[in-house]
């Protein structure tokens, strides 16, 4: 089998995974949305931004490093997983204490101790599920590391049924849904990485120090993406209200949906950069995969602009009729960070994520600042203006900045080619 056929199944199958995430997590988004209001979702958004920003900094940025060294056979299996459980300790210890700190500092309101406590429980368990799915994907093991996604969707979709909608536990339900679907997936992950790799806890200070030390880099980048993602909630949190968060985050979950396709290309190149050893095979599958799904990305986020006054009154009801303006608005910084999703994957394959943070954290600045400026006057709109000039500038200079590391010309990522068509044809055969 031909090396384009393997990377368009192995995009195929992610994307065929993150599509039944998409669809379980739409349905559970609406019955929470329909179930708590404007209000109770804008502080049950809220208060998972957290955690979310958080997880990326304390894994130390070894996803991507855990990755690239065992794709580099630079550690073996059994190396790199003894050290995944010392970080993951350490992880833990780091990522309760900042959630707490955040709480203190960058929430203006106490949302009671239960659910504080819930999500305690929860940040351990996120973290195991990412380091779990780090290990699989080091491995290309993409299918394991796609059940891990649609079965947390679908046991979430299943809890959120039980105690959201049949038991009616408003928001609380929301969290303990969110906490009991995370802990089965944990236990299904272990029993799977036990099962396939030989386990042996020992301290390798030097594995641990070189996995730590690529990591350190990702994981600021990371933070700093998921800051660009995230920022405007946090601001918003004090600069408007919970409904206005409610309407916004709504706005931005149907808009981000235009990422699985990026997303599930960006998995895959991430695990091949890093195993590949042909540079200019890479280079050539890189520039095709993004005028592809640029393409793509751009014909659905034009449907989904037109749709999205039909569909958001249908799905979430009429509360949420201000999401349509966000949604509409924020569509081309959605559509132009299909770019940073494929290059920052590829750039972290290759060891390169550093370049990454020379980037984003100005992108970064002038989304908090815009956002500052922006949200008293215009709310959500504003923030998603600020989103769209933070993501339009990311992906700009990202990509300048990765045509010459690997001395591509600007023009071939744009430029069309009949070999393009081959790959939407493969895919179809796969699809088949």
């Amino acid at each position: 089998m031909s090396d384009e056929k393997n990377i368009a199944r192995e995009v195929l199958g992610v994307l065929s995974g993150n599509i039944a995430t998409l669809l379980i997590g739409f349905i559970t988004s609406v019955i929470i949305s329909r179930m708590l209001g404007p209000e109770l979702k804008g502080t049950y958004t809220t208060l998972l931004v957290i955690p979310g920003i958080l997880s990326s900094f304390v894994m130390l940025g070894s996803r991507n490093s855990i990755i690239f060294h065992v794709g580099s056979k630079i550690y073996n299996n059994q190396q790199v997983i003894s050290a995944v459980i010392f970080l993951f300790i350490i992880s833990c210890f780091i990522g309760i204490i900042l959630f707490l700190t955040s709480y203190w500092f960058f929430t203006s309101k106490n949302y009671g101790s239960l659910i504080i406590q819930i999500i305690l429980c929860y940040i351990p368990i996120k973290l195991g599920i990412a380091y779990s799915g780090s290990i699989f994907l080091a491995n290309l093991k993409f299918k394991k590391a796609n059940q891990l996604k649609w079965m947390t969707a679908f046991l979430t979709l299943l809890s959120v049924i039980i105690f959201v909608l049949i038991l009616k536990w408003s928001i609380i339900g929301t969290f303990i849904s969110l906490l009991m679907a995370t802990f089965i997936v944990l236990v299904y992950a272990l029993y799977h990485i036990s099962r396939e790799f030989e386990i042996k806890i020992q301290f390798d200070k030097k594995v641990i120090s070189k996995i730590v030390r690529l990591g350190l880099i990702n994981a600021i980048a990371l933070v700093v993406i998921q800051l660009n993602f995230r920022v405007d909630i946090l601001i918003m949190n004090y600069l408007s209200t919970e409904k206005e968060i409610g309407y916004y985050s709504v706005g931005v979950s149907i808009a981000e949906k235009l990422w699985q396709l990026p997303f599930a290309v960006g998995v895959v190149l991430t695990s091949r950069s890093a195993s590949s050893q042909n540079a200019e095979e890479l280079e050539k599958d890189v520039s095709q995969l993004l005028r592809v799904t640029f393409l793509i990305i751009l014909i659905a986020a034009i449907f989904l602009y037109f749709l999205a006054p039909y569909l958001i009154p249908l799905f979430f009801g009429k509360a949420f009729y201000q999401s349509i303006f966000v949604v509409q608005t924020i569509l081309p910084g959605v559509l132009f960070f299909v770019i940073v999703r494929i290059l920052s994957s590829s750039l972290a394959g290759l060891g390169k994520t550093y370049l990454i943070l020379f980037i984003f954290i100005p992108a970064l600045l002038i989304n908090i600042l815009l956002n500052i400026i922006w949200i008293p006057e215009f709310g959500g709109i504003g923030a998603a203006w600020a989103t769209n000039i933070s993501y339009i500038l990311g992906a700009t200079a990202l990509l300048i900045v990765y045509a010459k590391q690997t001395n591509i010309s600007l023009m071939k990522f744009f430029s069309f080619e009949r070999d393009d068509l081959k790959i939407l044809q493969r895919t179809k055969k796969l699809r088949k």
